[in-house]
C-alpha cells in the first residue's frame, strides 16, 4: 500500500490558529490522520489540473489542508453549530472547498506547485520542428501544383 499523501505537517497545523484552544493536547497521530484525509480531498480537486504525485507545493495548499482538517477534527469532537468558533471553522471549510473547486475549474492556480510532469529549467514544449535541410520545406505549395522556385529553396 502506498504511503498516505499529506500536504501539511502536524507542526504546520499547530502553527495556525487554534480557536479557543480546542486542539490543545491533541496527539500528532490524530492530527496527521486528519491532514491525510484533508489532503485526499484537496487532491480530488487538484488532479483535474495537475499530474500526480505532486513534487512540491506552497503555503496556500498547506493552509487549505489545515483548515479542512480542523473542520474534520471539530466534527469528530462534537460539532456545535451554535458555537461561534465552530461556525467559523465550518465557514472556512466551505471556503476551502470553493477555492479547490476554482482550482479544478482553472480559475485559480496553486502557488509554487510542481507536478510530476514539470522539470524545472527545461522548456516543456521543446522545438517545434527540426530539419537538416531546407529542401522541400514547403510541401503544401508543391502539392497544390506550384512550380519550384529554381534556387533550391522551394
Amino acid at each position: 500500500m502506498p504511503s498516505p499523501v499529506q500536504y501539511a505537517s502536524a507542526a504546520e497545523f499547530k502553527a495556525q490558529e487554534n480557536v479557543n484552544g480546542v486542539f490543545d493536547g491533541l496527539d500528532d497521530s490524530v492530527i496527521d490522520t486528519a491532514l491525510q484525509w484533508a489532503s485526499r480531498i484537496a487532491a480530488s480537486y487538484i488532479r483535474k489540473r495537475k499530474v500526480f504525485p505532486l513534487v512540491s507545493w506552497g503555503d496556500d495548499l498547506k493552509s487549505s489542508v489545515c483548515r479542512i482538517a480542523r473542520y474534520e477534527l471539530i466534527c469528530n469532537q462534537g460539532y456545535a453549530p451554535l458555537s461561534g468558533s465552530n461556525e467559523t471553522l465550518r465557514m472556512r471549510y466551505l471556503d476551502e472547498l470553493a477555492w479547490l473547486k476554482d482550482i479544478a475549474l482553472g480559475d485559480v492556480e496553486l502557488v509554487d506547485c510542481v507536478d510530476s510532469t514539470t522539470t524545472p529549467g527545461i522548456d516543456e514544449a521543446g522545438p517545434l520542428a527540426y530539419s537538416d535541410t531546407i529542401v522541400n520545406w514547403n510541401y503544401q505549395t508543391r502539392s497544390n501544383g506550384c512550380p519550384p522556385r529554381g534556387d533550391g529553396l522551394g
